[in-house]
Formats: C-alpha cells, sequence, structure tokens
C-alpha cells in the first residue's frame, strides 16, 4: 500500500485547502481530479513544474489567476 502524503492547494484570493493524496502521485493527476489545467499559472512551492513532477509530503501547489491591467481576473 502507498504512503499517504499531504499536499497543500492554494489558489489567488481563495482559502487554502490540505489534500490527501497517495505517494508517487503527479502534479498532473493531482490537478485533474479538482478540474484544473496544467498551464503557466501553476507552480509547485513557488516555482514552474514539470507535468510529470512527483509530489512530495508538504509541497504547495498554487493556482495564480490571471492579471489584468493590475486587477485580479
Amino acid at each position: 500500500m502507498k504512503k499517504v502524503i499531504k499536499v497543500k492547494l492554494a489558489k489567488l484570493i481563495d482559502k487554502t485547502t490540505t489534500s490527501t493524496v497517495g505517494e508517487g502521485t503527479r502534479l498532473i493527476e493531482f490537478l485533474e481530479r479538482r478540474n484544473l489545467n496544467y498551464d503557466a499559472s501553476i507552480r509547485v512551492n513557488g516555482v514552474v513544474k514539470a507535468r510529470n513532477y512527483i509530489l512530495r509530503d508538504g509541497d504547495v501547489v498554487m493556482k495564480i489567476g490571471e492579471v489584468n491591467g493590475g486587477y485580479y481576473a
């Protein structure tokens, strides 16, 4: 049985949530399960990571919204 790890999901202006996922879960799998697309707005611990990045315990996945003219869209 896979070890369980905790990963936080933060969205700009939304509350941060903590998810429990199986060890070895890839970033793309994590996003798809939450109906999020992998694109340039996704960061892991503040850095752009490959879609096949394997999440680690304590990682913070962040979705940064589009900013237009200095305002959050």
